[in-house]
């Protein structure tokens, strides 16, 4: 059975959230010292350029910390949660056909999924997959056999066809 999700993985998520904050807040940090070095070096003469200075410097590093935070941090720090919260939750089996979305879409303020449809007989189950993970599951249509937990696919392997 193919694991979708490792404690190892959960720890990367989190260094890298932690990388990312603290190169965001380094970054607009030495901006901000940068800014004051330079205000201290204001006279008369050079005051308006100083001051386009300061303002395109804070600005480029404001945009940078943005950047960094909406596109590095929050990003890896939800995939953590995620991951924490699949690792410590209570596992169920299933088995069935499996057919997996090709659309993907973001949960609000957490990973982004594709939608998963578990058909075994007469009922079928709506799961989720992580959209990261989804080229590790079997392809379309394959009889598997699957782990979840909160309704999420964290193993899966095929079954042949005979069982």
């Amino acid at each position: 059975m193919v694991s979708l999700y490792s404690h190892e993985e959960k720890n990367r998520m989190k260094k890298r959230a932690v990388i990312c904050l603290a190169t965001a807040c380094a970054v607009l940090g030495a901006a901000l010292i940068a800014c004051v070095v330079l205000c201290t070096k204001v006279r008369t003469g050079n005051a308006e350029k100083l001051l386009y200075w300061v303002i395109g410097l804070f600005t480029l590093a404001g945009w940078f910390f943005i950047l960094m935070i909406g596109l590095g941090y929050r990003p890896f720090q939800a995939e953590y949660r995620h991951m924490e919260g699949i690792l410590n939750g209570p596992e169920e089996m299933d088995e069935g056909r499996l057919t997996v979305s090709p659309v993907s879409f973001r949960i609000p303020k957490s990973i982004v999924i594709r939608k998963a449809a578990l058909t075994n007989g007469e009922e079928t189950r709506t799961l989720n997959v992580d959209a990261r993970l989804a080229k590790m599951l079997p392809k379309n249509g394959s009889r598997v056999r699957v782990k979840t937990v909160r309704k999420y696919i964290t193993a899966a392997e095929a079954c042949d066809e005979n069982d």
